[in-house]
């Protein structure tokens, strides 16, 4: 797996918010803390992590209520 340095991160981050793409909205402050778990989550782990993060929901009830929503 490949490795980016930090600067580098941040400058992809930048450059993401850059790209003249239709996203789904997501505030600076969840994407930075996603960010800030990428030592220890993969980018689509961080990203489920923090859509509870907000309201305080552990990452293993989040998956819990959204694979029931899905079955």
């Amino acid at each position: 797996m490949g490795r980016l340095s930090a600067n580098r991160a941040h400058e992809a981050l930048a450059d993401f918010v850059d790209l003249p793409i239709q996203r789904w909205p997501s505030a600076a402050a969840l994407r930075l803390r996603a960010f800030g778990l990428r030592e220890n989550l993969l980018a689509y782990d961080a990203a489920y992590h923090c859509l509870g993060w907000p309201a305080q929901i552990r990452s293993s009830d989040l998956i819990a209520r959204l694979s029931s929503m899905a079955a």
